[in-house]
């Protein structure tokens, strides 16, 4: 259970980063 969860924040921490940088590309 606890794996699980530090997976999903993983998981949202690079989907995060990955948009922060596709913005920072934009503009």
């Amino acid at each position: 259970m606890k794996e699980s969860l530090q997976l999903l924040t993983k998981e949202c921490i690079h989907i995060q980063l990955r948009s922060l940088q596709t913005t920072l590309s934009i503009s």
